[in-house]
């Protein structure tokens, strides 16, 4: 991700909610997504791969109280719920 503004490159820690992103590193921040642009995507694999690490114990000062540990576990449930809700494909169709 490149921040406009400051002209700085970013590995997020999180998806974007509520039209903002939350960078990885120190000090800990939130940006307006509209002034970011996707360099490269992370991969699906990468992308939970980042989340669990955020969600499991955070990289900031006092992780319960870091938004992008919050925001991750948020954003993990999110994402076991919609693998619960798919339907399973009933192996006599086949």
């Amino acid at each position: 991700m490149k921040h406009a503004p400051t002209g700085e490159e970013w590995e997020l820690a999180c998806d974007e909610e509520r039209g903002e992103v939350m960078p990885s590193g120190w000090p800990m921040g939130i940006a307006k997504a509209e002034h970011c642009t996707l360099i490269e995507a992370a991969t699906d694999e990468k992308r939970m791969e980042v989340l669990t690490a955020w969600a499991k114990e955070g990289r900031g000062y006092e992780a319960e109280r870091d938004w992008r540990t919050l925001a991750a576990r948020r954003q993990i449930s999110s994402a076991n719920d919609q693998v619960l809700r798919q339907p399973v494909a009933n192996q006599d169709e086949k």
